[in-house]
């Protein structure tokens, strides 16, 4: 059965339920049928996610599928970016971490260099919600981008989530980047 099918006929017409309502009927409907969204069944939930209004359901009701794509996760992440409100973008998240768990780090990780300034500040919101092990590979690789990117920018505001996303002692850091913490800490 396609998600137009079982999604509130008002919903197509543009005129929307409440919240509790719409998360209702698609958490009974997908409890009692769990699966794996398809293709189509992505694209349709994606258009929702480019609506401001309209968005909010998909965290909800991501908690009640199976499986979806890593595409699709990527484009949940991405909406989540967007959200500056930090009690909001976090349903964004937790929602691909449950399914995905460090691949959203990484993602996010990936997506950083070259984003624009927006999304960085929106990927630095994001990263509050991902945790890093201290001794994994992801978590250094986490410091260096940072590192790097705070001796690259001149832009203030930059400079100030790099540093809430910094440790500040020297013993969080791990030992191949001691040198460029050292640097940042005695700034």
């Amino acid at each position: 059965m396609l998600l137009r099918e079982i999604f509130p006929q008002s919903i197509r017409y543009g005129r929307f339920f409440s919240e509790s309502q719409n998360e209702g009927i698609f958490t009974e409907y997908f409890q009692v049928n769990p699966r794996r969204l398809n293709l189509e069944e992505e694209r349709y939930l994606s258009n929702f996610l480019k609506g401001s209004i309209s968005k909010w359901f998909i965290p909800h009701f991501l908690k009640e599928i199976n499986d979806y794509s890593y595409e699709f996760m990527k484009t949940v992440v991405d909406a989540g970016i967007k959200i500056i409100d930090p009690s909001y973008n976090n349903l964004f998240v937790i929602s691909a971490k449950e399914l995905y768990k460090a691949k959203v780090s990484e993602y996010l990780i990936e997506r950083f260099p070259g984003s624009s300034m927006n999304d960085k500040r929106g990927i630095f919101r994001l990263f509050y919600w991902v945790s890093f092990d201290k001794t994994s590979e992801l978590y250094e690789k986490k410091l260096s981008m940072l590192l790097e990117e705070y001796f690259k920018t001149k832009n203030q505001e930059l400079r100030k989530y790099i540093s809430l996303n910094l440790p500040a002692e020297i013993d969080d850091y791990p030992d191949s980047l001691n040198v460029e913490a050292k640097k940042y800490l005695e700034r």
